[in-house]
């Protein structure tokens, strides 16, 4: 696959320094761009260090993961997977380097 520019990706680091806390709006914030964001060609979104957030903003993100836009592939990374939620556990394929 070959991105076409930068406006066909984006990604949201959950170890971001600059906010300890990945309150729940934060993430509604990013899954509304998704949507609205996917709407053309297919389009990455990628999850940094998702085991990091907490089980709310976690399950605020289940929202993305429950009716995914048909052209939207969305990649999660972790360091600590059995630290993800078994509901979104079950919505994705899991890749072991």
């Amino acid at each position: 696959m070959e991105a076409k520019n930068i406006s066909d990706f984006l990604w949201y680091d959950c170890a971001d320094k600059t906010s300890k806390n990945h309150s729940v709006e934060m993430v509604r914030k990013f899954v509304e761009k998704l949507y609205k964001t996917a709407a053309g060609d297919i389009f990455v979104a990628l999850f940094l260090n998702i085991d990091i957030l907490t089980g709310n903003s976690l399950n605020a993100l289940l929202k993305i993961f429950e009716d995914v836009p048909q052209r939207l592939l969305i990649l999660v990374t972790s360091q600590a997977p059995e630290k993800i939620i078994p509901t979104l556990q079950s919505r994705i394929i899991r890749i072991d380097t």
